[in-house]
């Protein structure tokens, strides 16, 4: 498995990262394509790394663009499956976020951890029926700067006050390891998810935009509530 991140650096060596997982699950019952799962994010995440480096100025904080792979399971489901936990035998890990977790430890080892401040993970992004709830799991504030900037920018009925049930994404380990994280995702009002029909058809663009839009507002006012946290 490869993790890949780009940087861009930024004023402060303090670090944001906006990031998706970029491998799709391997299924032998079907051809599984993976258009929103997480086709869609990949795609988001390398345009907003395009936007970000072209702008004029530099921005506050250094970016990380980071494409996770692992984030699938090798069996169907998740539970079907666990690997030994060397630091708890009694609680074993999970079969899935192989990439995000070994990301984390990397941090740790190289004593870098405390660089990141803020973790915003894209996943399952792009479905033309676009509706985005609240994660379960994830920074409140976060969450708060993301809806209401989808909000005043004429996106709320996309950004919806619902509660999205998720729990483990590629952010876990990153709220784990104490980082404020975000996941923004359509999981539960998506019914092609881990199925053929995920499929390019699934995808609008207008969805795409509404989520890149979004974050791209968003970010200088995450980046000022960060710095004015650190003073």
């Amino acid at each position: 498995m490869v993790n890949l991140t780009a940087e861009l650096p930024g004023e402060s060596n303090d670090v944001i990262i906006l990031s998706s997982h970029y491998d799709t699950k391997y299924i032998t019952k079907f051809k599984f394509v993976g258009a929103d799962d997480a086709g869609s994010s990949t795609g988001a995440l390398l345009e907003l790394a395009r936007v970000l480096a072209a702008g004029k100025e530099k921005p506050k904080l250094t970016y990380w663009f980071v494409f996770f792979d692992g984030e699938e399971a090798f069996c169907f489901d998740w539970d079907e499956c666990h690997n030994p936990n060397p630091a708890d035998p009694k609680n074993p890990l999970p079969d899935n976020l192989y990439g995000s977790r070994h990301y984390v430890a990397q941090l740790v080892q190289k004593k870098e951890l405390k660089r990141v401040k803020a973790m915003i993970l894209l996943d399952m992004i792009g479905y033309k029926e676009l509706r985005l709830g609240r994660a379960d799991l994830g920074t409140t504030w976060l969450q708060d700067v993301v809806w209401q900037t989808a909000k005043q920018i004429g996106y709320g009925a996309y950004f919806v006050d619902a509660r999205e049930d998720v729990g483990d994404d590629d952010h876990s380990p990153f709220l784990k390891a104490g980082i404020d994280s975000l996941d923004i995702i359509q999981l539960g009002s998506y019914s092609y998810w881990h199925t053929k029909d995920d499929t390019l058809d699934k995808v609008s663009a207008k969805s795409l935009k509404i989520v890149g839009d979004t974050v791209v507002v968003s970010l200088p006012k995450i980046e000022e509530r960060l710095q004015n946290r650190s003073r």
